[in-house]
């Protein structure tokens, strides 16, 4: 398990659950953009390049292109709210 990642011990004790902490969670320093920028679908990658006027020239290209343009000129942060946001406004994109 990553160093970051916080542990607890659930068991049942007297018919009551107890969960009980053995290491506490912390913040990953060593945040990945690109393995964020692949939550994106292709269309709200373009969508996301659009908006800050960055998608000309690749408007056709593979997501593989338009992620890398995205991680390169957007800072964590902006990519972290940018991916989030586009994740929380998906309608309808479950399997039957």
């Amino acid at each position: 398990m990553p160093s970051w990642w916080g542990l607890s011990e659930a068991e049942y004790k007297n018919k009551k659950l107890l969960i009980r902490k053995i290491r506490p969670d912390t913040q990953n320093t060593d945040v990945d953009p690109t393995a964020i920028v692949q939550l994106l679908w292709r269309e709200e990658a373009l969508e996301a390049l659009k908006k800050r006027d960055l998608h000309k020239g690749i408007v056709s290209k593979p997501r593989e292109v338009l992620w890398n343009r995205l991680v390169e000129c957007l800072q964590i942060d902006e990519l972290r709210s940018e991916v989030r946001e586009r994740i929380k406004a998906r309608q309808y994109w479950r399997s039957v």
